[in-house]
């Protein structure tokens, strides 16, 4: 039986689309855009909002322009120059044209989710003034010019909520945004799309209970996937020039769990994991060489060879699809390529 929603009415702060990288495909926004498109959920947001959100994407574009211009990262993905990869990106990029194809689809994705867009023209600019001179939020005491865009669009959103009546939920990672909500019963703060949509997917508690139910009966099975594909990620050095090798998993721990999606017949869940993990790490010590001006070397050097452990804070996707009560299929992904050792910390290594 297909779960049951309670209709939620949801405001994406131009943050909650920078942490996604304006990925409209990633799991959480494709979640949102599904669940508005059908109707379950209201996307709401502001005038405001959609003009800071396009400038943030043309502030991005350019900085991805200008890090592509670093000779050594350059010289570093040069190689991938002789793999089979799309490198065209080497080349000149048009910020102006990458700028505008991602603001499209930003507009596309608003136009799919059937998003109400509250006009912010009207805002009373000596009721934003008042709460800057007072130093309210979001201005706070330091009375921050650059929160003015966000005051007028929470002013907005107020407006609106004032006269739809129902309560809309906030989603921001800014302080300052945050805030400035904490003040209306009738916007509710929440620092992450996932917590959204775990307060939604919680409303089928049927199916909610059904998934809790089966990550506990597969406890052992999803440690033993997140091993096998943690010691087949890529180890290296923070900050140091040496190898990793013998990675054994100690002991993976299962925290919480969030519901990023739930379905009739499937779910995608995050589950907050930690694992330790021991490795083997060899690395020239710089503090015990001498420098020759001529060749511009370090010299004479002491290797350091010993052995570590260490933690890793992991947050573990599940996606489980099932037929009727039978769990047909259960998936595990790290969501990491890369896993960095810190060789300076001397607490839990031993030779």
């Amino acid at each position: 039986m297909a779960p049951t929603f309670k209709r939620k009415i949801v405001f994406l702060d131009t943050e909650a689309f920078v942490r996604e990288c304006f990925n409209f495909e990633s799991t959480k926004l494709a979640e949102i855009l599904r669940l508005a498109s059908e109707g379950a959920i209201q996307v709401v947001t502001t005038t405001v909002t959609v003009k800071e959100s396009k400038r943030r994407i043309d502030k991005m574009v350019r900085a991805a322009k200008n890090a592509l211009k670093d000779k050594d990262l350059r010289f570093t993905l040069g190689i991938l120059q002789q793999t089979s990869l799309d490198c065209s990106f080497f080349g000149t990029i048009d910020a102006k044209a990458f700028g505008a194809e991602v603001e499209t689809k930003y507009d596309n994705y608003l136009s799919v989710c059937k998003a109400v867009i509250c006009d912010a023209s009207d805002i009373s600019a000596e009721s934003i003034l008042d709460a800057y001179f007072a130093g309210s939020p979001p201005f706070g005491p330091e009375q921050k010019k650059d929160q003015f865009p966000d005051a007028v669009a929470i002013a907005a959103l107020a407006k609106w909520q004032a006269n739809d009546k129902s309560p809309v939920y906030v989603v921001s990672h800014d302080p300052d945004f945050i805030a400035a909500c904490k003040g209306n019963p009738n916007l509710i703060p929440l620092k992450t799309i996932t917590e959204f949509l775990d307060l939604h997917n919680k409303d089928a508690e049927e199916q909610a209970k059904f998934v809790h139910e089966q990550i506990e009966q597969s406890r052992e099975r999803i440690s033993q996937e997140i091993k096998k594909q943690f010691m087949n990620l890529g180890f290296v050095l923070d900050g140091e020039d040496g190898d990793v090798e013998h990675v054994t998993v100690d002991n993976v721990e299962l925290g919480d769990t969030s519901f990023v999606a739930l379905h009739e017949d499937h779910a995608v869940v995050e589950v907050e994991t930690t694992v330790v993990f021991t490795a083997d790490i060899t690395y020239d010590d710089t503090s015990t060489g001498y420098y020759d001006s001529e060749d511009g070397c370090l010299w004479g050097m002491e290797q350091i060879n010993k052995t570590v452990k260490r933690t890793k804070d992991l947050t573990v996707e599940l996606e489980l699809v099932w037929d009727g009560d039978h769990l047909g299929s259960l998936s595990v992904s790290l969501g990491i390529t890369d896993v960095e050792i810190d060789v300076g910390i001397d607490d839990g290594w031993y030779d």
